[in-house]
């Protein structure tokens, strides 16, 4: 127990100096001053300089996000904020005066303490603890156990620390884990790929990197692109794989496509203890996760049984269970379906159906024929697209904030983001929000049946929520080509 606590605290502590942020607290913005053309000026108050993070902050006017800008950006457009030490540079959704427009401007910013004040707390409970291991030693010492299982209990802790910081520094499983195979197959190659497709099944299921190679070449650019996507992947899972893939620092990487699933709180109960879960149930997120939870509208008997599904499978990886290396779990589990190499990550639903087992067949023409038998249903959600879209959007702090942590370490590293919304039936009001106040820079969307017909077309599609074989090229050319535009345009 003197153990555990002796490791968890200071870890705990030292958390709250992270870059995700904990919590946000909310305060009215007063007294503006004339700054120049249309921009105001108020301070924060005092002291909040210090102690506040203005990485993810957000200003209000009247409950609705102003986006964030430059401060050029702020004097010569409207609805735009800027966060400088203590001092809040806006202007005006209509720029008008602050001062007389009978608005209430709030500023919204992630309460955190500093690396110093983390670091001092934590030397503290270190310090607490060995006074406490002293008092005992003597008492311990008196009873002068052999060498056998000292050196038993020493070889133990090293064979934790070992794969501890092992497993840390590996992919996925690799074999029994879909994302595992495939890093593995990144990273031998990792200084050749300029982009990187990464997401939940729409990409790996829809994004082809050769076409997507292709339509550059066709316009005389050198494009060489891999496909990361997973079935399922949401926002935690994609972060924990960029962080990995940025650690390997790899030399051409300049462009990441990314399309994952929404709510990033939600992970189906059979998903727990799959390797890819426990991954990312690292200290630092199982910490914004609950956090998450305890803010969210669920209700509370839901809250409860997620934080302790949460906390069991954050459990889980700190004892590094299912954590063990690749040739055991592949000598021990059934391999997942091998990916061509020349396919460099992408697999079609078509491709599967034809490699897959007679069982995986039976599963993957249901889906298929779900589409085609009913075709009632589907037209009817696809005419509901537009209705959709107009619905106000639910803000979603934690989203956004987790948007923009994704986006900053990504530019750090010279990496560009673009956000995708492919051809679904439902539409991410979330991402769509995000963009509209600035959190997410650049976003492409494809929900539009008016504007791509052919990608709504039922006789295109594998199923509900995917293209067949032949219309991923057509998608994948559109990405590309929509990409090259914004490139050319900068």
């Amino acid at each position: 127990m003197l153990l555990a606590s002796w490791i968890a605290v200071p870890a705990v502590v030292s958390h709250l100096a992270a870059s995700e942020p904990l919590w946000f607290e909310t305060v009215t913005l007063t007294d503006f001053q004339p700054q120049q053309r249309k921009a105001f000026r108020s301070l924060l108050p005092s002291g909040l300089d210090s102690r506040w993070s203005t990485r993810f902050t957000h200003v209000l006017e009247d409950g609705t996000p102003l986006r964030p800008g430059s401060l050029a950006a702020v004097q010569s457009r409207r609805g735009r904020f800027l966060v400088r030490s203590n001092v809040v540079f806006l202007s005006a959704s209509d720029r008008s005066d602050p001062r007389s427009n009978g608005r209430i401007y709030q500023a919204r910013l992630p309460l955190q303490i500093s690396a110093t004040a983390a670091g001092l707390l934590a030397a503290v409970f270190l310090a607490l603890h060995l006074a406490a291991a002293a008092t005992f030693l003597p008492t311990l010492l008196r009873y002068r156990p052999s060498w056998r299982p000292l050196l038993s209990i020493a070889l133990g802790l090293a064979g934790f620390a070992i794969i501890s910081v092992v497993a840390d520094r590996l992919p996925l499983t690799q074999g029994t884990d879909l994302v595992g195979e495939r890093l593995d197959a990144f990273r031998e190659d990792k200084h050749s790929f300029d982009a990187l497709f990464l997401g939940s099944s729409r990409v790996y299921r829809q994004l082809d990197p050769r076409v997507f190679d292709a339509v550059y070449a066709e316009r005389g650019r050198e494009m060489r692109s891999f496909n990361l996507g997973t079935p399922g992947t949401r926002i935690f899972e994609a972060l924990a794989t960029i962080r990995w893939v940025l650690a390997l620092r790899p030399q051409r990487l300049r462009l990441l496509v990314i399309d994952f699933n929404g709510d990033p709180l939600r992970t189906p109960r059979e998903n727990f203890d799959t390797a890819r879960v426990i991954r990312y149930h690292t200290l630092r997120n199982t910490i914004v996760i609950l956090r998450g939870l305890v803010a969210s509208g669920k209700e509370r008997s839901v809250k409860l049984l997620e934080t302790g599904l949460h906390l069991q499978t954050a459990a889980v990886r700190a004892t590094n269970i299912g954590r063990g290396l690749s040739w055991v779990a592949s000598a021990a589990s059934d391999r997942q379906p091998h990916i061509p190499q020349q396919n460099r990550g992408f697999f079609s639903l078509d491709e599967e159906l034809r490699r897959s087992s007679p069982a995986l067949r039976a599963v993957l023409r249901k889906r298929y024929k779900d589409l085609h038998s009913n075709l009632g249903h589907y037209r009817s959600l696809r005419r509901r697209l537009p209705g959709r879209q107009k619905r106000p959007p639910k803000i979603n702090e934690l989203e956004i904030s987790l948007f923009r942590t994704l986006q900053e370490e990504a530019r750090e590293h010279g990496v560009r983001v673009v956000f995708l919304i492919d051809s679904r039936i439902n539409t991410r009001h979330d991402l769509v929000h995000a963009f509209e106040i600035g959190a997410v820079d650049t976003l492409l969307r494809f929900d539009d049946p008016d504007r791509f017909p052919e990608l709504y077309d039922p006789e295109n599609r594998f199923d509900i929520h995917h293209l067949n074989e032949e219309t991923t090229k057509l998608y994948t050319r559109f990405v590309a080509e929509r990409i090259l535009e914004l490139e050319e345009a900068r």
